[in-house]
């Protein structure tokens, strides 16, 4: 018998890859083929998936972590075809000790100068996974961060699995309903800042 293995990441222990070849491991030792195919959904791991089935090159760039620090952060380039997530520059991975303080001052500056990187390397579209982030900035700080390459935004897919409207990620995806912590009315008010800016033109 032959058993598709196609998972997703195991978020915060181990990558859709790691768990595909644990569980062909298995599905091997029990005297059937397994065919292996990590999937990913827009969030972390993405990129990675990406990187082996396009067969892209890894590009490493330096950037500015969601707290502000220092990181090496990376994209997939395959062609004039760029393949960036957020989660590797602005991901909540990056922030060890979350807390409402660091939920407001996490910045996406670090994603828009990957995309800023990748079209200064020559990249004319870019796929953005936008899931695993730290941010509340409603994406300003990857806007700000573009510069010249603001016009080129029509060039951008998101890969992501949720209609969610953009500003009321914070209220659904934040700890707690936007009634019950008023401070997650903050970052409502900042993506629909955001997106007041953008959305006439793009």
């Amino acid at each position: 018998m032959k058993v598709l293995i196609a998972p997703d990441s195991f978020k915060g222990t181990m990558s859709a890859r790691v768990v595909a070849e644990a569980l062909a491991a298995g599905v091997v030792d029990g005297g059937s083929e397994a065919v292996v195919c990590p999937l990913a959904d827009g969030g972390e791991g993405t990129a990675e998936v990406l990187l082996t089935v396009l067969g892209a090159t890894r590009v490493t760039v330096d950037v500015d972590g969601p707290l502000g620090d220092p990181i090496g952060g990376w994209y997939a380039r395959s062609g004039a075809l760029a393949i960036i997530e957020t989660a590797t520059a602005s991901g909540l991975h990056l922030v060890p000790h979350c807390n409402p303080q660091s939920a407001l001052a996490a910045s996406s500056v670090g994603t828009g100068q990957l995309m800023a990187a990748a079209f200064d390397a020559g990249a004319t579209e870019i796929l953005l996974g936008v899931g695993g982030s730290a941010t509340t900035d409603g994406g300003a700080g990857a806007l700000s961060a573009l510069g010249e390459h603001l016009s080129r935004l029509t060039s951008v897919r998101v890969l992501c699995d949720v209609r969610t409207t953009y500003e009321r990620a914070a209220e659904v995806y934040g700890p707690f309903p936007a009634h019950w912590d008023p401070k997650l009315r903050i970052p409502r008010g900042q993506v629909v800042a955001a997106a007041s800016i953008v959305s006439p033109k793009y």
